[in-house]
């Protein structure tokens, strides 16, 4: 749990924050998986952003991908984290709505 959900649970109530983590168990992607799948260049399918794992592939063709391949070994974590974020920023806001508390 990083520092963006331990401020979103802040302001939740008991119920939100259980239904807060059960989504987020859902949801949730392992930086390991993702540095695993970075060596086939599928990690961006995994964090759901098909867009960029299509082009990926395509650059692969012309070496450059392969750069970024490469790049993003470093970066996988990051991505990762990121990932996570924007997810917890989503889940709580829908939970917050769905089930009003405090």
């Amino acid at each position: 749990m990083d520092t963006t959900e331990l401020l979103l649970l802040r302001d939740m109530s008991v119920e939100q924050r259980q239904m807060y983590s059960m989504e987020m168990t859902n949801v949730r992607k392992k930086p390991s998986t993702t540095l695993l799948l970075n060596f086939f260049a599928l990690h961006y399918f995994y964090l759901e952003q098909p867009g960029l794992g299509i082009l990926q592939w395509f650059l692969c063709f012309f070496v450059i991908g392969i750069f970024w391949v490469f790049l993003d070994l470093f970066r996988s974590k990051h991505l990762t984290d990121r990932f996570n974020s924007k997810k917890a920023v989503e889940i709580a806001g829908t939970v917050k709505m769905l089930y009003p508390g405090k």
